[in-house]
């Protein structure tokens, strides 16, 4: 069982070290970039689109962002 911990835990970092690159990138409050806070993650995943829906990377940010609400929750 620590073994998949220790998975789990690599890939979240893996998962929001690329998020925040993606994030930064984009147009988005600062207050919001924190994917520490779960609220702020599925804010993302609402709002994220409006004024980022042309970035190159907007569906692997999407995708990320899904992958860490299911980590949270």
């Amino acid at each position: 069982m620590p073994e998949n911990t220790k998975i789990n835990n690599g890939f979240t970092l893996f998962v929001s070290t690329r998020l925040d690159d993606i994030l930064n990138d984009m147009d988005v409050p600062t207050m919001r970039k924190d994917i520490s806070n779960l609220s702020n993650i599925r804010w993302l995943q609402r709002n994220l689109m409006i004024q980022n829906g042309h970035h190159a990377n907007i569906s692997e940010a999407i995708s990320l962002l899904k992958q860490l609400d299911k980590q949270f929750s």
